[in-house]
C-alpha cells in the first residue's frame, strides 16, 4: 500500500463494509460514513464510535466530499431498484438518486479516490445504473473488475450471491487504454480459486459452527399456524449438520416466511417427511436463526476481540435500543463481511486490480 487508506463509506448500514475493510487493511481510517437509517446509524455508532451522517447522499456536492481528502470510497447502495422481486425501476427509482449523485460527483471531484468498491444484488450488472457507473469510471481513468460471488465459494456456509465492483485508478504511466468494451459485455468474474487469490479456499463447515449454544428455542420457533395454513410448506429447512443455508432477507423473522431465508430443524433430525405433511414439519420444530447466528454467517465479528496488525479490531453487537425485528431487517440489508474482505485484499494487493 503506497499510502494509508483514507476512506469514505456510503450507505454504511450496520458497518459491513467497514468490518471488511478492517479485515483487508487494518491500517485504514474511515473518515466518515453516510446513511439515512437511524437504527443502522445507532448500531454503527455503538460499535465504531463514529456517528454516521444522516444527510441524504443525493444532496452532497463535490465540495462536500473534497474536504475529506479521501482516497477510497466504499458503497453499498439500495438494492430495491434492482431486485428480482421488485419493480426493477433501475435509474428511474428515487432510491437510485444517491448512487447517481455519487457517479456525478466522481466526474467533478478535483482529486478522485484511488479505489472505488461497490456491493449490490444480482441484476445490478444489467442495470442502467451499472452502465453509467462503469462508463464514468472508465472515463475517469479507472481499471475495473466485476464479480458475482457467494460466500459459500470462500468456505462460508451461507449462499448469498452478490454483485461486487472493484475499481482502481490507473497509474500516471498507464497507457490509458479504455476497458469499456469488455465491461459492456457484462464480463463478470464468477469464480475465485487459490490461484487467483493466493490462498486455499476452505470447505464450508457445518451450520452448527454458527449456532448459539444456549439459544432459547421456544422463543424462536416458527409459529405452528404459519406452517399448517399452507398445503405445501416449501420454505428452506436445514439441519445443524448441513453445510449450506440460503440468503436471509429483511423479511426474515416475520410472517413472510416463504423465500426469506433458511429455518433450522431442531427435532426429529433423522426423519424424512413429505413437503405437504404439515404435522410432521411442526414436529421437527423449525426455528428462526437468531440475529447473532445470522451475523456470524455474514462474517460480523461478534465473538470477542480480534487482533489486527496495529492493534484491536472492532467487534459487533446490536445496542439494546434496536429491537429484534429491526435487527433482522438490518441484517437482511447487510452484506458478507468475508467476501468484502476477500475482494478488498485482491483490490489493494493486485496491481492490475
Amino acid at each position: 500500500m503506497q499510502q494509508p487508506l483514507r476512506v469514505l463509506e456510503f450507505f454504511s448500514g450496520i458497518g459491513g463494509l467497514h468490518y471488511g475493510l478492517e479485515r483487508a487493511e487494518s491500517t485504514a481510517t474511515v473518515l466518515a460514513s453516510f446513511d439515512v437509517n437511524e437504527h443502522a446509524n445507532s448500531c454503527y455508532q455503538h460499535n465504531f464510535g463514529i456517528k454516521p451522517s444522516n444527510k441524504s447522499i443525493d444532496t452532497l456536492t463535490a465540495k462536500d466530499i473534497e474536504k475529506y481528502d479521501s482516497n477510497c470510497w466504499l458503497l453499498s447502495p439500495p438494492c430495491q431498484p434492482f431486485t428480482q422481486g421488485g419493480k426493477s425501476l433501475d435509474h428511474q427509482d428515487n432510491r437510485s438518486l444517491a448512487l447517481l449523485r455519487i457517479i456525478e460527483i466522481l466526474q467533478h471531484i478535483a482529486i478522485p479516490p484511488r479505489f472505488v468498491f461497490v456491493e449490490n444484488v444480482p441484476n445490478f450488472e444489467t442495470s442502467e445504473c451499472r452502465s453509467r457507473l462503469v462508463q464514468t469510471l472508465d472515463q475517469c481513468n479507472y481499471d475495473v473488475k466485476e464479480y458475482l460471488i457467494s460466500p459459500i465459494q470462500i468456505g462460508i456456509s451461507n449462499d448469498r450471491r452478490r454483485y461486487y465492483l472493484a475499481a482502481k485508478l490507473r497509474s500516471s504511466i498507464s497507457t490509458g487504454k479504455s476497458n469499456l468494451s469488455c465491461l459492456q459485455t457484462s464480463h463478470m468474474i464468477t469464480r475465485l480459486d487459490s490461484e487467483s487469490s493466493g490462498i486455499a479456499l476452505p470447505i464450508p463447515p457445518a451450520i452448527s459452527t454458527y449456532l448459539e449454544q444456549h439459544c432459547d428455542i421456544p422463543e424462536f420457533l416458527v409459529p405452528e399456524q404459519y406452517i399448517l395454513k399452507r398445503k405445501t410448506f416449501r420454505f428452506d429447512l436445514v439441519k445443524p449438520t448441513d453445510t449450506r443455508c440460503s440468503c436471509f432477507t429483511k423479511a426474515y423473522g416475520s410472517h413472510h416466511i416463504i423465500g426469506s431465508g433458511s429455518f433450522l430443524q431442531t427435532a426429529n433430525l433423522d426423519a424424512t417427511f413429505a413437503s405437504d405433511d404439515g404435522k410432521a414439519i411442526v414436529a421437527s420444530r423449525p426455528r428462526f436463526f437468531t440475529p447473532r447466528e445470522i451475523a456470524r454467517l455474514h462474517g460480523f465479528p461478534i465473538d470477542g476481540v480480534l487482533n489486527g496488525s496495529i492493534g484491536m479490531l472492532h467487534t459487533f453487537e446490536f445496542p439494546d435500543s434496536v429491537p429484534r425485528s429491526q435487527q433482522y431487517k438490518l441484517l437482511g440489508n447487510s452484506l458478507s463481511v468475508d467476501v468484502v474482505a476477500h475482494l478488498l485484499k485482491l483490490l489493494f494487493l493486485d496491481s492490475d486490480v
